[in-house]
């Protein structure tokens, strides 16, 4: 295999830090994705298993990230897609939702990523893996702080392992 082409970087693009929107589907209630025509990191068809949908998760504003780490050595890597989200408070709804992805993550789940420049991420859904790589819930720390004047909350990382950076979905999709 040999480099067919370089990095030219694109002056202005990527500028806008975190993401903006966050949803989960249970894996045995997603079908599949679909690349599209000509595309190998592109998914323009997201099926759901019939009467299934993607499930909103809301978090504080600019509380929120991807990331990616590649790692690896004599050429076998490995890439971890991690998602976490900061949600303020800590009422019984925060608690029952996040106890909620707790008792789905053994399972897996697949998660949509909105980023702050539109880039959808799909996280837990690879072309060489399908669903067998899915994201799950890596940490939860839940806290009421000490001084009144901090922001009690949960942090919330999940978190997939797969060997490919996460590609991307322009497919519409139905949220509940």
């Amino acid at each position: 295999m040999s480099l067919t082409g370089g990095l030219t970087l694109v002056c202005g693009t990527g500028q806008a830090a975190g993401i903006k929107e966050l949803y989960a589907i249970d894996i045995a209630d997603l079908t599949s994705f679909t690349l599209a025509s000509g595309s190998t990191s592109e998914y323009d068809t997201c099926t759901l298993v019939s009467a299934k949908f993607w499930r909103k998760f809301e978090f504080e504003q600019d509380q929120a990230e991807f990331r990616e780490t590649v790692e690896g050595e004599r050429g076998s890597y490995k890439v971890t897609h991690e998602v976490e989200i900061f949600v303020n408070g800590l009422a019984e709804a925060y608690r029952d939702a996040i106890q909620e992805l707790i008792d789905n993550s053994p399972c897996g789940l697949i998660l949509l990523v909105k980023d702050n420049t539109d880039v959808v991420h799909v996280m837990g859904y690879s072309a060489d893996f399908l669903k067998t790589r899915p994201a799950r819930i890596a940490s939860v720390a839940r806290t009421t702080l000490k001084a009144l004047a901090e922001i009690p909350g949960s942090t919330i990382v999940l978190k997939s392992i797969d060997t490919d950076l996460a590609n991307w979905c322009s497919a519409a999709i139905v949220i509940v």
